[in-house]
């Protein structure tokens, strides 16, 4: 007859059941995360594998260009649902669209004068030289004097106030003969004559004096008087 066991074998029974379910959980849950895992590998290897097959697609369609028919603008494509009239409209009003942008918001530069401008705007006023038609006016010159003198400044020097071959020096090409002339002026030869103003004073002077004798002012740059 078999012999009932008593508390303390009870006891160690049920500790030894609970130990064996507890390790039958532990494994069955590491099975479960093992197969999850391995589930989550295989989804995203497949999910890389395929995405690198449609970048591939995409690439290689894009290197080949459309047909024409597939060509078309997203006005096309938005007028095929538009009734006639509001297609019309929508025509008109891409017609006349302004697109208003609005200004910067930093703090603009103060404009600053380009003397390459002033030359070209007072040689389409005043002619060639005309950057120098207000100097020469303050120096004596008179307007109807102005178109010959720019004729004389042009041909002599093409304007440029150090023009200087070894005999003749200045806008106006004023020679070496005219030294003492100069030196009793207290200017100095050729120096004094590189300044434009001193240079078309000089200038003025030689022209003005011939005139009050009777003579051609223009003669010294070989222009004959009428």
């Amino acid at each position: 007859m078999k012999r009932a066991p008593n508390i303390r074998e009870r006891r160690i029974a049920a500790a030894q059941a609970a130990v064996k379910a507890r390790t039958e959980r532990k494994r069955y849950k590491h099975e479960m995360i093992t197969t999850a895992t391995y589930t989550r590998r295989r989804l995203a290897i497949g999910t890389l594998f395929i995405c690198g097959i449609l970048l591939v697609a995409l690439k290689t369609e894009g290197d080949v260009a459309p047909p024409e028919w597939e060509k078309i603008t997203q006005t096309q494509v938005t007028i095929g649902y538009l009734e006639s009239d509001r297609v019309e409209a929508l025509l008109e009003y891409e017609r006349t669209t302004v697109v208003i942008t609005s200004p910067p918001s930093t703090t603009e530069a103060p404009l600053v004068s380009d003397p390459l401008d002033f030359v070209d705007e007072a040689r389409q006023m005043y002619g060639k030289c005309g950057e120098f038609h207000d100097m020469a006016l303050s120096v004596g010159w008179g307007e109807s004097e102005w178109k010959t003198l720019s004729r004389v400044m042009w041909r002599e020097s093409r304007c440029q106030t150090d023009a200087w071959n070894g005999h003749d020096a200045g806008l106006t090409q004023i020679n070496q003969i005219h030294s003492k002339w100069i030196s009793d002026m207290g200017l100095e030869h050729p120096e004094s004559m590189f300044d434009p103003a001193l240079n078309l004073r000089f200038a003025y002077l030689l022209y003005s004096g011939r005139e009050a004798n009777g003579q051609c002012g223009w003669k010294p740059w070989s222009i004959s008087c009428p």
